[in-house]
């Protein structure tokens, strides 16, 4: 009897592609990989033990399957029902016998048991240059390559919804926050809140890319040493640039220095240039202040918030960048 193809998904799947990414390694495509010849089959069990040794996940490990007559029973195994598209280009082979559901699929399975924001900051991190490994201890590796893109899960979700799968009415929600090109963990969090609605205390201020080349004409890369220019946060209409400087009391020199020039070019370039610190992050009335001029630019015509807005917006707040700490002004 032949034995099931295990199909990986869930925060299962999640842990695998966080680990490949960092590693910057293939994945195991060979067809004999946890097979000895002239051998029995791998057992269950073991095949389980070998997905969440792959998945660099702990157990029990998390198996798709498209209802509940096709429960695998093994207690390192935990059977999660998913109907929505699962053809060969959704899925990624690590064995003849075990698959990877891909990005696009993962992401709408995650709609089901994430919060909106947590999904949100999900979507930055597959469609940016950095990874959050799932180690206990959060370590960020940067510099890496997109798993997908913005278009590709919000394609995926889309004929999902038509199919009335579970978690891809969420998955499209969060895909309305999240951008391509975030650089780090901490400018997905700006990007969330900025994205996020007022009346679930954000500041509404969408439309921006992320971390997009701006050309810098010859006259002026002299002063940045660069062709071009990356700001953090660009709203192309009307020609505006936010800069996140992490920490404001501990830029050495030469940093600031960098920064100023950047902000000389974007100026000379015809763009208004802000700058979000990570004091302003953690005070509730610098942010509202400062997003109050990010209004001013990007929706001048906007009402000012209610009290009741502002109270949501302080939870989120706290919620993404810590608990409130006023330092002086």
């Amino acid at each position: 009897m032949a034995t099931p193809n295990l199909i990986v998904g869930y925060e299962s799947a999640l842990d695998y592609w966080r680990a490949v990414r960092a590693a910057d390694i293939e994945p195991d495509l060979d067809p004999t990989s946890g097979k000895v010849i002239g051998a029995m089959p791998l057992a269950l069990a073991q095949r389980a033990a070998r997905g969440i040794a792959a998945c660099c996940t702990e157990p029990p490990l998390q198996i798709v399957v498209p209802d509940k007559h096709h429960r695998h029973n093994c207690p390192a195994i935990e059977n999660r029902v998913f109907k929505g598209p699962l053809r060969s280009r959704q899925l990624t082979s690590i064995g003849s016998d075990i698959s990877i559901c891909n990005a696009e699929p993962l992401f709408c399975q995650l709609g089901v048991c994430t919060p909106l924001i947590d999904l949100a900051l999900i979507g930055f991190e597959l469609c940016g240059s950095y990874g959050v490994l799932s180690n206990g201890d959060d370590t960020v590796a940067y510099g890496l390559q997109p798993l997908t893109t913005i278009a590709d899960l919000k394609n995926y979700a889309e004929g999902a919804k038509a199919l009335d799968i579970k978690g891809s009415g969420k998955a499209l929600q969060a895909l309305s926050l999240a951008t391509d090109g975030s650089a780090s963990p901490r400018e997905s969090e700006i990007g969330t809140f900025l994205s996020l609605s007022r009346a679930r205390g954000g500041a509404g201020l969408g439309g921006f890319v992320m971390n997009r080349s701006i050309k810098v004409p010859p006259e002026m890369s002299v002063i940045v040493g660069s062709k071009s220019l990356k700001p953090d946060f660009l709203w192309e209409q009307p020609k505006l640039v936010l800069e996140y400087d992490s920490d404001e009391f501990h830029l050495d020199a030469a940093q600031k220095s960098r920064d100023e020039a950047r902000r000389r070019v974007f100026e000379n370039l015809g763009y208004t240039v802000k700058c979000l610190t990570s004091d302003i992050l953690v005070d509730n009335a610098k942010l509202n202040a400062f997003i109050s001029e990010l209004e001013s630019a990007v929706s001048p015509r906007r009402r000012t918030p209610s009290d009741a807005m502002l109270k949501t917006r302080a939870a989120t707040r706290e919620r993404l960048f810590g608990k409130e700490r006023v330092f002086p002004r």
